[in-house]
């Protein structure tokens, strides 16, 4: 039985916390397999059914993906809609970041890297991408440093930075590994084979963006 079809029959049955799990899983999924249409499909289904302002502990999960699609399409669209979108993500990591700065530090670092990067705040931008990249290492959310290493890797190769870039891209592949993401972590463009070194600096402080 597909994704699809479950979270369907979750719907029809009205088990909302399973549909609410299920949507967080393939929103995550769509993204990371960078399926950005399903992403925003998935996120649009989210925002219909669970957009309250309760808090639960995924919350700030979603949020985070929310802003990550909103400037994903911000960067391709002039739609007022994902900046709008990418802005209310940034405000609400930091202020809950306030109150976990543990779980929520790593995320907000990256939203603010892509939202610099869409704004062509190019040296902002790159100081948050190596800023989340530390943070989500030293907080151990080794999915997330996969993550924030990929996007890090487009940002670099838009600026022309093909050694920076190829750096950034060989640590997501090696951390989509270590994940178990071997699937993923093979479809990361290494063109210009293996980098050397690539380690970010883990002395800079990762409130500096």
């Amino acid at each position: 039985i597909s994704s699809e079809v479950l979270l369907h029959d979750a719907f029809e049955a009205k088990l909302y916390s399973i549909a609410h799990s299920l949507l967080q899983l393939l929103i995550v999924e769509a993204f990371i397999l960078r399926d950005m249409e399903n992403a925003r499909r998935y996120l649009d289904i989210y925002r219909d059914n669970f957009s309250g302002d309760r808090i639960i502990f995924t919350k700030p999960w979603n949020v985070f993906f929310e802003g990550l699609v909103a400037f994903h399409y911000k960067s391709k669209t002039s739609d007022k809609f994902w900046e709008d979108q990418g802005r209310k993500a940034v405000s609400k990591l930091e202020e809950w970041c306030h109150l976990s700065k543990w779980n929520i530090e790593n995320k907000l670092l990256l939203l603010k890297a892509e939202s610099y990067r869409t704004e062509k705040e190019t040296e902002k931008a790159a100081e948050c991408y190596e800023a989340s990249i530390r943070s989500a290492r030293e907080h151990r959310f080794i999915h997330e440093e996969a993550i924030a290493c990929e996007l890090a890797g487009y940002f670099f190769e838009e600026q022309g930075d093909n050694v920076k870039s190829r750096d950034m891209f060989q640590q997501a592949h090696n951390t989509y590994t270590k994940w178990g993401a071997v699937s993923k972590a093979n479809s990361i463009p290494l063109n210009q084979g293996v980098a050397e070194g690539g380690d970010v600096d883990n002395d800079e402080d990762t409130n500096k963006c």
